[in-house]
């Protein structure tokens, strides 16, 4: 554990129920339990917002960021807290922009450093991430008034020709984390794991469980901020309307005001939701290399999964979009998989 100015407060081992999960432009999070009578239980090590949890595994950080909600039972003189944390994106959701902050032809990751440089920059908003990787990508046009910048950072990041980011942790020569990176990776964040096989029930897939996820429509109409006549852009798929009828999707974007900005946010939201989409779940087997292989969000695997009569991806490719992970009471580490399959 770590305060919020990444002063070293201790290492707790008397936890149980250890669950975490990293995700991709989302926030992540942890949960565990520790007994009421515990050393770690006392007030100092259990402030929301500034306790910093950071869990390793084998010397190296998996997962990290603030404590941010408690639950517990006490009775007859004993019980557990059971903790909660986000990932760093977390802060964010509590961190707006200026009340009017403007980019004109600005690259995208650039932008995105100057929402989270300008909010630390404020009297005691310091969250000590330095800029990380930055990538030359696509210049932007962007307004901002009062806008929660955990939003504004993931709208920006999807769009056509967008980018993923994360926060990286970096620690000391004593293991112990001292800073964090911000890094945006253009166009995508991940590799092609073909090197782990193909996913498969009974060889390293236990279960499956499935959500549609697109919103399925095939009309677009996206409305932009400004004054006066407004700026709307419209567009539609003919081939989706065949196959499903003429649905209509409509989004606010309060955050553009340039019309082709607000033309590729469009075309965006009609590309994934004029088809069929799928997030699985994938639990691995506890048995399978996959437990210990470095997989990272953002990496795609190749699914092999025919389920009953009803779904079948057949050498499909699946982008890892969150790995839960649980850790048991002996120190045993199984994950499951979110992925996203479309079409």
């Amino acid at each position: 554990m770590a305060s919020a100015e990444f002063e070293y407060l201790g290492e707790c081992l008397t936890f149980s129920n250890l669950t975490y999960e990293a995700a991709l432009l989302d926030v992540g999070s942890c949960t565990f339990d520790i007994n009421i009578l515990d050393e770690y239980a006392k007030p100092k090590y259990m402030r929301r917002m500034s306790t910093i949890i950071v869990i390793k595994e084998n010397g190296t950080c998996v997962w990290f960021g603030p404590m941010a909600n408690q639950t517990g039972d006490y009775e007859d003189l004993d019980g557990y807290i059971t903790v909660t944390g986000y990932s760093w994106l977390y802060y964010f959701k509590f961190r707006n922009t200026n009340k009017s902050q403007i980019y004109s032809q600005v690259q995208q990751s650039a932008i995105a450093w100057d929402l989270i440089n300008t909010s630390q920059s404020e009297t005691n908003g310091t969250l000590l991430i330095t800029q990380g990787l930055n990538p030359t990508s696509m210049l932007r046009d962007r307004t901002y008034e009062t806008y929660e910048i955990a939003e504004a950072l993931t709208n920006l990041a999807n769009v056509i020709n967008g980018f993923d980011f994360g926060f990286e942790p970096v620690l000391d020569s004593d293991g112990r984390l001292s800073s964090v990176l911000f890094n945006v990776y253009y166009p995508t964040k991940g590799s092609v794991r073909e090197d782990l096989g193909k996913l498969e029930m009974g060889i390293n897939v236990s279960s499956v469980s499935w959500t549609t996820i697109s919103e399925l429509y095939n009309t677009v109409i996206v409305e932009g901020s400004g004054t006066g006549i407004p700026l709307i852009y419209e567009s539609s798929d003919p081939s989706s309307q065949q196959a499903y009828t003429r649905i209509e999707g409509y989004e606010k974007a309060s955050d553009v005001s340039e019309y082709d900005t607000l033309q590729k946010k469009g075309e965006t939201l009609l590309n994934e939701n004029k088809v069929e989409g799928y997030r699985l779940n994938l639990i691995i087997m506890p048995s399978s290399t996959l437990n210990k292989s470095g997989l990272e969000v953002g990496d795609t695997v190749i699914c092999n999964l025919k389920i009953g009569n009803h779904l079948e991806f057949i050498n499909r490719k699946a982008r890892v979009k969150s790995i839960p992970a649980s850790v048991d009471n002996e120190g045993v580490k199984t994950i499951s998989l979110e992925v996203e399959i479309y079409g």
